[in-house]
């Protein structure tokens, strides 16, 4: 059995998306009832495909990719000892060729049917997952979890990597 190991250790929270989350995250005042917003796209307004932040951004597929995520407490405290809170996450892309429409109706079946089998961690009490296409050619992928408070950040830190893990191949 071979084991892969890379000589120099990368911290992979410096990389994006997840350093602009912690910088906007660390930011927060309370985390509950704030927002936290992130747009994947190019920089470089001459390119418009291309590997950009743990994303594959294409013309025709994927032109942009927004994260969102939405903190709420839950309002009896009496039986929230634990402090915890909802992260309602949504990742939303838009596609521009209408020839894709059936495969990303396909994609929101697919994400629909899988809804119950996605673990993020003990971290996480209660994780729900839904998809649907809006405006004929955008796509959201919501997810509604359940976490302590003190644990909010790794948590989405988490969400992030099922992000990109579930848009590791470009189309």
């Amino acid at each position: 059995m071979m084991i892969f190991r890379k000589k120099e250790r990368d911290d992979i929270l410096t990389n994006e998306p997840y350093a602009a989350f912690i910088k906007k995250f660390d930011k927060l005042q309370s985390v509950i009832n704030e927002k936290i917003h992130i747009r994947i796209d190019t920089n470089d307004n001459g390119k418009k495909t291309g590997f950009t932040s743990g994303f594959y951004l294409d013309s025709c597929y994927a032109q942009w990719f927004e994260l969102k995520f939405e903190f709420y407490g839950l309002d009896n405290e009496e039986c929230n000892q634990n402090q915890q809170l909802y992260v309602m996450h949504s990742l939303e892309y838009k596609f521009v060729d209408d020839d894709y429409n059936d495969m990303m109706l396909d994609t929101v079946a697919d994400i629909e049917k899988r809804n119950g089998y996605i673990y993020l961690s003990s971290l996480v009490h209660e994780c729900e997952v839904r998809s649907s296409m809006n405006n004929k050619n955008t796509v959201t992928v919501m997810y509604s979890v359940l976490c302590d408070k003190k644990d909010a950040k790794e948590v989405c830190l988490q969400l992030l990597n099922h992000d990109i893990a579930l848009f590791t191949r470009s189309f």
